[in-house]
């Protein structure tokens, strides 16, 4: 959910701050190319050789000071993770399983055996390992190669009755690491994410793929090979004065289309577009983990990092059609629909079913 920064003299120059600070700020004035900078990050990358990689973008520690590495900065340090980890309360969701993000998960990632141990010998390893908690939402979902112990290595006094251990690429600055990613199955059969261990220095080379305008015939998705159009899912509807900005594996592009003006957002990670809100955006800037927009007069934080909470959001899910009477007679036999929410949020669900389909 966005939250709106209402306008104010520190945050006129936090806009300005940004805009000089910012690492993506992609344009399309109907029909030119591109305009956008170099440098843009998302937290989820390819490698040249097809493996996924979680960036690390945000540094969590870039307040405090680490030339002196002492007992103080080291309680600092752990403290910024664990504020970090407190984001993904709601847990962890891939292939529909949920890892939980917990008290344990932030004690045992920031204080573990290994933590430890890398804290006294590679304080710069374990700076990057607490600098990653911001981004452990792409660590998880970067995790490849999942496999279970089938039993306890040795015993217990937690409810914890088997691991999950699973390889990973992380990239955080100018380090590049491969990592074991560690999830504890409890009693109960429920996922509860537990540490990354065994980070080892490697190399590798990420793809730089950004979606970028390309002129009036679409939006494309560039790998470093071949432009792939990705605007095709618009249909008819022709779209023109477009202004865009992207943060993470997010792409946002506000355009005029038919008297109106639509923000569309592009996942980059699922490929999936969505059509998020009306409204004249004039400007998009990402800086300091945070992408900001102009609309109305008004500076948003597209990602709720700051500001105020906006109010009630109204919102609708369309499948287009799908019935006996459309292509192949597909047939819809179930629905599934998850959906997370911040707490105290209530949700309506309403169903119309037309009378010529047979659902």
């Amino acid at each position: 959910m966005k939250d709106t920064i209402r306008q104010s003299e520190a945050i006129r120059n936090a806009w300005v701050d940004a805009v000089s600070d910012s690492v993506v700020n992609f344009r399309m004035q109907d029909g030119q190319k591109k305009n956008a900078q170099e440098g843009v990050r998302y937290s989820l990358r390819g490698t040249t050789d097809g493996r996924t990689v979680a960036v690390v973008d945000e540094d969590i520690l870039s307040n405090i000071d680490l030339t002196q590495w002492n007992k103080q900065t080291k309680k600092e340090v752990q403290a910024a993770a664990k504020e970090a980890l407190k984001k993904f309360g709601n847990g962890i969701v891939v292939d529909g399983i949920t890892r939980s993000v917990n008290k344990v998960s932030r004690n045992e990632y920031t204080g573990s055996k290994y933590s430890e141990k890398i804290s006294k010998t590679m304080p710069q390893l374990y700076a990057d390992k607490m600098r990653a908690a911001s981004a452990i939402d792409d660590v998880v979902i970067a995790t490849t190669d999942w496999a279970r112990d089938g039993k306890l290595l040795h015993p217990r006094t937690d409810n914890f009755v088997d691991f999950d251990h699973g390889n990973v690429l992380i990239e955080a600055g100018k380090n590049q690491y491969a990592a074991e990613v560690v999830v504890g199955i409890t009693d109960r059969g429920n996922a509860v994410f537990y540490d990354v261990v065994d980070i080892q220095p490697t190399q590798f080379t990420i793809i730089k793929e950004e979606p970028s305008p390309k002129g009036a015939n679409g939006i494309c998705s560039y790998d470093g090979s071949l432009p792939t159009e990705i605007s095709g899912v618009f249909g008819e509807e022709s779209y023109r004065n477009g202004v865009a900005g992207a943060y993470k594996n997010k792409y946002y592009i506000s355009m005029d289309g038919s008297g109106t003006q639509v923000l569309f957002v592009y996942d980059t990670a699922k490929g999936i577009w969505h059509k998020e809100t009306g409204g004249a955006f004039t400007s998009f800037c990402q800086c300091r983990g945070e992408l900001y927009a102009i609309l109305g007069g008004e500076i948003l934080a597209m990602t709720g990092s700051t500001g105020t909470q906006e109010g009630k959001l109204r919102w609708k899910l369309e499948t287009g059609l799908i019935g006996c009477v459309s292509p192949d007679a597909k047939y819809l036999a179930r629905l599934n629909l998850r959906v997370r929410m911040d707490s105290g949020c209530d949700m309506n669900i309403y169903s119309i079913l037309e009378k010529h389909l047979k659902l």
